[in-house]
């Protein structure tokens, strides 16, 4: 293993692990992780011990000499050892609430990392196990508590590389804790090449899974969106059935898994900034955590401590931590809620314009009606036209005209003079 500051050596003698050794309470690919107890300033500390396979394995046979090792065999016990290491260096590096918490090594022995216990076990078993039983109001402490705990590494340039509900624990206070680090990179760690095909394919950005790809801090925040999903999806993992190659391509083409109908729209569009093709356009934890406390301020806070379904587990009460934000978060923060107000005064200043017009439209149409009523009103009927002139209904003009007309009927009734028969009779002239 690499150097250890002596700060972080423990005695072997120090270290106890429970009599049943042979069920671990957590296992990965290199190292298994059994419960135990540290004595630390006169007390007996519960706590989790992380032994190698390889350790295990030589134990378990008694010494088994090198000599008889095959090459793959030599070659994983390297391995094994060499992320141990990387994650004991790691982890000493780190102390914060929402990251678990490092005791020391112990190499006298055996290789072996003490840490905190946490019997709450993975937030992947709780999610599965209680389903839709969690409010909305809890599965978004979850993220605001994952994200306080990334946000962390981040200003600490620690990129996770295997971020998953798996990987999460539930600490006694009921508290999310990040864990695992055996494959974590740091600029102050020598860790020394580890290939992507150790990371499991579905929490990979498209970037890793290039030959050599890089791995960032903003493959991780796109690993918190997969971690996101499973929240929302009962703890199931995208794709479960289908086989790692095929979701490789999937990946790659940025055909990412439907969020679940039941996950709040803005935790979908959080998700889905965190599933930007491009690295450059996700966003850093620190914006997601000014985002998620915004969502967590308006809509979603935080439920009691007795409330919540952390409680449940054994051994585990839920105490509230209290949470020291960076003033960068909360300007970021305040970014993001400027921009959803901009957001929504420009859709009140749209409706409202669309109003005016649609208002506009009225006008004009009653308008052009009222238009067509007084041409109307000023055109008389036929029935008062009389050649080319026009005789508004009910004049004096009209009323003499009639009398007139009455009068020359009784006239040609009564009988017609000779000048008048004469001037109507035709001539030969």
């Amino acid at each position: 293993m690499q150097q250890v500051p002596e700060q972080w050596l423990i005695k072997s003698s120090h270290v106890k692990l429970a009599k049943d050794k042979q069920k671990p309470i957590g296992t990965g690919n290199f190292a298994d992780v059994y419960l135990g107890t540290l004595q630390r300033k006169r007390k007996n500390l519960i706590v989790a011990v992380k032994m190698s396979k390889a350790t295990i394995r030589r134990s378990a046979t008694h010494s088994v000499s090198t000599s008889t090792m095959t090459g793959d065999d030599q070659t994983r016990d390297e391995m094994s050892l060499n992320e141990m290491s990387n994650e004991a260096m790691i982890m000493s590096l780190m102390h914060h609430t929402h990251v678990i918490e490092f005791f020391g090594v112990s190499l006298e022995k055996a290789a072996m990392i003490i840490m905190e216990y946490c019997p709450g076990g993975s937030l992947e078993v709780h999610l599965q196990s209680f389903r839709e039983g969690i409010s909305n109001s809890e599965r978004v402490m979850y993220l605001v508590e994952i994200c306080s705990g990334m946000k962390y590494l981040e200003s600490k340039k620690i990129v996770h590389r295997d971020l998953a509900t798996r990987n999460v624990l539930i600490s006694s206070a009921g508290q999310l804790k990040i864990a695992d680090f055996g494959l974590s990179r740091s600029p102050n760690v020598d860790s020394g090449r580890v290939t992507s095909a150790q990371v499991p394919v579905r929490w990979m950005a498209p970037e890793s899974l290039k030959k050599d790809g890089p791995f960032t801090s903003k493959s991780d925040v796109w690993a918190y969106g997969v971690t996101g999903f499973e929240i929302y999806n009962y703890g199931i993992k995208p794709w479960p059935e289908q086989a790692a190659k095929w979701i490789a391509t999937k990946i790659r083409q940025n055909k990412m898994v439907k969020v679940p109908i039941r996950t709040p729209r803005p935790i979908r569009e959080i998700i889905a900034s965190c599933w930007k093709a491009n690295p450059a356009e996700r966003p850093n934890f620190v914006q997601l955590s000014g985002r998620l406390a915004y969502i967590q301020n308006i809509r979603f806070a935080p439920p009691p401590a007795d409330k919540v379904t952390l409680n449940k587990p054994k051994l585990v009460t839920r105490i509230d931590a209290i949470e020291e934000e960076c003033p960068e978060s909360i300007f970021i923060e305040l970014d993001y809620v400027t921009s959803k107000c901009i957001d929504k005064e420009c859709d009140a200043k749209s409706r409202i314009m669309q109003r005016r017009v649609q208002q506009s439209q009225i006008e004009e149409k009653k308008a052009k009606e009222l238009e067509v009523r007084s041409i109307r009103d000023f055109v008389p009927p036929p029935s008062l036209t009389v050649g080319n002139k026009v005789k508004k209904k009910g004049s004096v003009e009209d009323i003499h005209d009639k009398e007139e007309e009455i009068r020359e009927e009784k006239e040609a009734a009564g009988g017609a003079t000779k000048e008048s028969v004469e001037e109507m009779e035709p001539t030969d002239h």
